[in-house]
């Protein structure tokens, strides 16, 4: 399960949010589709109708009327047979809107693609996103085979058919056009491009406020980029680093609540090598102790050379080790 979603201010005021309007429970939908729990980057995932009347709190049927109307405007698709939705543009958003050859997050892309490398919306994502991100066709992504493979129309039956045709014929009467290529929502406003280490940082400050709610906030710098930079290249998901970045504020010790009254919780600490970032990302984040005791010293003095004062890096794998035994 995904941290985060993104969805701008621009989904109120342009696109698909603004043609929503008086339909509150499509425009519902829409946000729910990009944040919900089985979304996934790619925004092509398993959810079924139930599930998101479930999480709506609505009856089947408005749930199931406010998805068609959502995939009429053309925000997404959906297969009633399979119970799958595909969000063209989310992608775009949620990772970026192009990224280069040597960019790991086009490996992950391609893990997510092969789970529906047999439905033709698997096809579709290939076909809008190939360019873009640099993708090579998979051996397992084939083409559709025949007029029967092809994409299904989301959320078409017969009565629905029907009641196409009878809203239209409604429209009609009152000479009110029909767009013929409805706006897609556009979740981002004023950035081009995804920010990675913007979004890692801002899960960093989130979590410091509730400790410093005053005084100086620490900025995004160059050198803190290029840290960031340094670990998606090594592999580390963006998930995982804003995990970090916020679970070291979960960690008493290194808040300050330590024998020294010394904080050990900067962006860089957290970040500093795979084991702070394994560890600092984890679900349950371990508990550091409240202070050292008599023993606590003398065993770190033996084990750190006879040294009486101790970094925090020290001090941290030390009751790591000691946690362990």
């Amino acid at each position: 399960m995904r941290d985060y979603g993104k969805v701008g201010p621009a989904f109120w005021t342009r696109g698909t949010g603004r043609e929503l309007r008086g339909n509150q429970t499509a425009q519902l939908v829409c946000l729910y589709l990009v944040t919900c729990p089985s979304a996934n980057m790619i925004g092509l995932y398993y959810l079924p109708k139930s599930t998101i009347a479930h999480d709506l709190g609505s009856p089947l049927e408005g749930a199931s009327k406010a998805l068609r109307r959502v995939c009429d405007v053309g925000f997404c698709a959906y297969d009633d047979v399979e119970e799958l939705v595909f969000v063209p543009n989310m992608a775009s958003f949620q990772v970026g809107p192009e990224l280069k050859k040597k960019d790991l997050r086009r490996a992950g892309v391609l893990r997510e693609l092969h789970g529906f490398r047999k439905h033709p919306f698997a096809l579709a994502f290939f076909e809008k996103y190939a360019g873009p991100y640099c993708l090579e066709k998979p051996d397992w992504l084939k083409p559709l085979a025949s007029p029967s493979e092809a994409p299904c129309k989301p959320l078409r039956s017969q009565d629905q058919d029907q009641e196409q045709e009878q809203e239209q014929e409604q429209e009609q009467t009152k000479d009110k056009p029909v767009p013929e290529t409805p706006a897609p929502l556009e979740l981002v406003s004023d950035e081009p491009k995804a920010d990675a280490a913007a979004d890692i940082f801002a899960a960093y400050l989130d979590a410091r406020v509730k400790y410093h709610p005053k005084g100086s906030v620490p900025l995004l710098t160059p050198e803190r980029r290029k840290l960031v930079a340094r670990w998606l290249k090594a592999g580390y998901s963006a998930e995982t680093l804003a995990a970090a970045a916020r679970g070291i504020w979960a960690s008493p010790f290194h808040r300050g609540e330590n024998d020294r009254g010394t904080e050990y919780s900067s962006f860089e600490q957290a970040l500093k090598s795979a084991a702070n970032i394994e560890k600092f990302s984890a679900p349950s984040a371990d508990p550091e102790p409240d202070g050292l005791t008599t023993a606590d010293m003398l065993a770190m003095s033996k084990a750190f050379g006879g040294r009486t004062s101790f970094t925090g890096d020290e001090m941290a794998t030390y009751f790591a080790q000691k946690r362990a035994k």
